[in-house]
């Protein structure tokens, strides 16, 4: 794989989520580029929602906390909202920069049914149809984990999320860097021939 790519992986269980985590730190993939995304499961009787603690730390109250909790602390980036036809979710990562550029925008716009998460997929280079695809299997209960890698560690990382415990794992190029990308790609085709002038 060449040039910067988004990793999509769905996956049942947020024990397996985990354990890719794990998995991809071990291997010293840039968790700084991995974020996840699933539904928010409460229920009238229980206390939910998040907040920012006194001392700076954002904190996940509500079923599950004890795993968003540990993700916020763990990839950069947490925020919870409301999307219309998904319901309640829980970002974890970069992406949730992404979803609140998006939902901000939306909101200026005056677009109430917005749907930031479909918005912010669509801008990264993730086809319609596999965007409706990750609502569809959050709507079921499922956590996505989505990695924005280099060329260089994307074949890596795609194996690694191969190889877990991912019902389902897709590799895009990352239309959010394609500038970047282009001048890499050119850059390494000078290299190449450098190298094939210099034989």
């Amino acid at each position: 794989m060449t040039g910067r790519k988004i990793l999509v992986a769905i996956f049942d269980a947020k024990t397996d989520v985990e354990e890719a985590l794990r998995q991809l730190a071990a291997a010293e993939v840039e968790l700084a580029s991995v974020s996840v995304v699933g539904r928010s499961h409460h229920v009238e009787e229980q206390l939910c929602g998040w907040f920012r603690a006194r001392c700076g730390t954002v904190r996940y109250v509500g079923r599950g906390e004890g795993f968003w909790n540990r993700l916020w602390g763990q990839l950069p980036g947490a925020a919870f909202f409301w999307v219309p036809g998904v319901g309640p979710l829980v970002f974890a990562g970069a992406l949730s920069g992404d979803v609140i550029e998006h939902a901000e925008a939306e909101l200026l716009r005056g677009d109430v049914d917005a749907n930031p998460l479909r918005a912010a997929l669509l801008s990264l280079g993730v086809p319609g149809e596999v965007a409706a695809t990750c609502e569809s299997a959050l709507r079921g209960d499922r956590l996505l984990l989505l990695a924005r890698t280099p060329g260089c560690q994307a074949t890596r990382t795609f194996a690694l999320l191969e190889q877990s415990r991912s019902l389902e794992t897709r590799a895009y190029p990352d239309a959010a860097a394609k500038p970047a990308t282009a001048a890499a790609d050119g850059a390494e085709a000078v290299a190449r021939r450098r190298d094939a002038s210099a034989v």
